[in-house]
């Protein structure tokens, strides 16, 4: 194996998109919302490695949890992302053992007509 294939980087946020001035929002602030990523990166915090999401306007902290749901994903879904095809849907509070909390689902774009005419090209271009 050479340097070029052990430090590949593989780009995860698409590439019309400049996060450099979007604001983070909590995923509360989409309780009730269907929220439509493309892109998402990691950070790390005093609370560990933590996945961002990339939406049409704003940088979205996703829960701990949820690292090692985009770890898994291979570079074919990476690509799905990068070009909208990832939405988080069903947001809502919930109260666990260990207190209260938001969660999510994952679904495919393909499912909601809403985001048809909605390419990377028509939100980051504007």
């Amino acid at each position: 194996m050479g340097f070029k294939d052990k430090f590949k980087h593989t780009t995860t946020v698409n590439e019309l998109c400049n996060t450099e001035n979007m604001e983070f929002k909590k995923l509360s602030d989409f309780i009730g919302k269907r929220v439509r990523l493309w892109g998402f990166f990691y950070t790390e915090s005093k609370f560990g490695k933590q996945v961002v999401a990339v939406t049409n306007n704003c940088l979205v902290n996703l829960p701990k949890r949820a690292v090692e749901d985009f770890e898994s994903l291979t570079d074919d879904e990476i690509e799905e992302v990068k070009n909208g095809g990832m939405i988080l849907t069903n947001i809502r509070e919930f109260n666990s053992k260990s207190g209260q909390t938001v969660v999510y689902e994952y679904d495919d774009t393909d499912n909601y007509t809403v985001y048809d005419d909605e390419t990377a090209e028509s939100v980051f271009k504007k």
